[in-house]
């Protein structure tokens, strides 16, 4: 069992985003609302970690999980990898998006825009105050 949920004293940084970016629509809108969510609130609230480093079982991604106050998992559709990701390393996420169920995008959406940018941005911001109020399930 992996210890990276271990958390060190004080967390360095806000909440840790792991976010698909796969190849559909809503995969590749998942890693960009995080990516805005990342610029607009800023490291000390919310930050991107390496979804493939803990794939890889790299140790230095293993181990910056625990100097977050959080981590938020988001998936781009029901398949849910990047969840199943974080549960073969025996990471256990605070909090989890996935795009369809909790924004009503469905998968087969060929084209995004802004409305729906704008819909998992907010999403993510919720679920990343959430978390940060001590609100972790």
């Amino acid at each position: 069992m992996c210890k990276c949920k271990e958390k060190t004293e004080e967390a360095d940084f806000g909440v840790a985003m792991l976010a698909c970016s796969g190849g559909s629509a809503t995969g590749l809108l998942t890693i960009n609302a995080a990516a805005r969510v990342q610029n607009e609130l800023g490291l000390e609230k919310a930050g991107i970690l390496c979804l493939s480093g803990i794939s890889a079982r790299i140790p230095g991604f293993l181990n910056a999980v625990k100097r977050y106050k959080g981590l938020l998992v988001i998936d781009g559709c029901s398949a849910e990898c990047a969840s199943k990701t974080l549960e073969v390393a025996g990471i256990t996420p605070d909090r989890q998006i996935i795009i369809p169920k909790d924004c009503k995008i469905s998968k087969k959406t060929k084209v995004v825009g802004e409305k729906e940018m704008n819909t998992v941005t907010e999403e993510i911001k919720r679920k990343v105050e959430d978390i940060l109020n001590g609100n972790k399930k």
